[in-house]
């Protein structure tokens, strides 16, 4: 449903289901990263950073990761 929903642009409305997600499971880097891009959406970009560091964590060659917070770090970084 968290999917369904982004897709559709209600980026607030699937952030608690990424999050629950990751309640129940906290290495789940696909919710991770999915919460990453909805915050990254909302222009939330700390709370992005922080959830794409932690797939980064949990797997340090995620290239679709690493790629977004390089942007980050070079588009939104003051």
């Amino acid at each position: 449903l968290g999917i369904a929903l982004k897709a559709i642009g209600k980026y607030d409305e699937a952030v608690p289901f990424f999050k629950k997600l990751i309640e129940e499971n906290e290495h789940h880097t696909s919710a991770r990263y999915q919460l990453g891009r909805l915050y990254m959406r909302t222009n939330k970009f700390d709370l992005a950073k922080e959830q794409l560091k932690e797939v980064l964590n949990f797997d340090p060659h995620n290239k679709n990761a690493s790629e977004m917070l390089d942007y980050i770090f070079d588009d939104h970084e003051f």
